[in-house]
């Protein structure tokens, strides 16, 4: 119900509020030539859908790095995943601005970024037997590496070159087509069936790694793919809208607070409840201020940090049981 109103909502409302009867019209394919179906389907749907998608696989990764690292603090932005796309592009922009100009460069780049930087936090964790404290910690020192690279590449760079990665790196659904929503659909989709499939495995992997091996389930292999899943769903996501940030961290929360910490429930919820939040956030990113639109990326943090520093005042950052 939620995410059918924030839909409608997405398609209403903008720099030119629609009628609702020219948005039905144009939902069922009627006045082709008119304003508002180029509008709706052009521009509105396709965004809505986009940030729909990138919010559930960024939910549905959090979860997954929360289970499988007993750690509420865990999410594709905390471990370096996000700042190693955000390298790749500004280093594209700085350095070959004429292939930045092609279509699909930025997101081609920062999807090869975060998946470089998903596996060099494999391979330092993994060398610490994947520890908690050691896959945080590496995912926290590389966000500082490549976000200090990020900073030299903006020295070297042209600015109108890097005007655009700046734009990039903030969150940005306004070049989102049917194109990109059709990547995006197939890029969360096909980890999302395996991460749906190994749900009652990630509460066996929640209670430790001893105990999960005590049942017989096969915890370094199992690891292994539910975190290349989560970095690809993640690259994906990065690179049809950019980095934002804190979706993966908040969104889990929530969901444990209304359905509780069985997978089962927990990630379809939380890929729901994804879904509705990031297409929220971009409907108020472009209507708050209208015609001046913000950053999505910059909304989404400004409230994933007001929820952190509660969440941290209350007592609430420790292991997850």
């Amino acid at each position: 119900m939620a995410f059918a109103v924030v839909l409608a909502a997405s398609l209403l409302w903008g720099a030119v509020a629609l009628p609702w009867t020219a948005v039905a019209a144009a939902l069922r394919g009627l006045n082709h030539g008119s304003a508002a179906y180029a509008i709706v389907m052009r521009l509105r749907l396709p965004r809505a859908l986009s940030a729909a998608l990138v919010g559930a696989g960024l939910a549905l990764s959090g979860a997954v790095l929360q289970a499988l690292l007993r750690n509420p603090l865990a999410e594709p932005f905390t471990l370096g995943i996000s700042g190693g796309a955000g390298f790749l592009v500004t280093a594209l922009a700085a350095f070959a601005p004429a292939w930045f100009a092609l279509p699909w460069a930025a997101s081609g780049a920062g999807f090869a970024g975060a998946l470089l930087a998903g596996v060099l936090v494999f391979l330092l964790a993994e060398r610490q037997a994947f520890s908690n404290t050691a896959l945080i910690l590496c995912g926290v020192v590389l966000s500082f590496f490549f976000g200090s690279l990020a900073l030299v590449n903006f020295v070297f760079g042209r600015p109108e070159a890097l005007q655009g990665a700046l734009l990039w790196l903030t969150g940005d659904f306004s070049l989102a087509t049917g194109t990109t929503t059709l990547a995006a659909l197939v890029g969360v989709a096909v980890p999302a069936v395996y991460i749906f499939a190994s749900a009652d495995s990630l509460d066996v992997l929640a209670i430790g790694d001893e105990r999960a091996l005590g049942l017989g389930l096969p915890v370094g292999r199992l690891r292994r793919l539910l975190f290349l899943a989560a970095s690809l769903m993640t690259g994906v996501c990065v690179a049809c809208a950019g980095i934002i940030g804190f979706v993966g961290f908040l969104v889990p929360h929530l969901t444990r607070l209304l359905a509780g910490a069985r997978h089962r429930w927990l990630l379809p919820i939380s890929a729901l409840l994804g879904a509705v939040f990031l297409m929220l956030a971009d409907l108020l990113a472009r209507s708050l201020l209208n015609p001046i639109e913000l950053p999505v990326g910059a909304l989404t943090g400004i409230v994933g940090a007001g929820v952190f520093l509660v969440y941290y005042w209350r007592g609430g950052v420790r292991e997850m049981p």
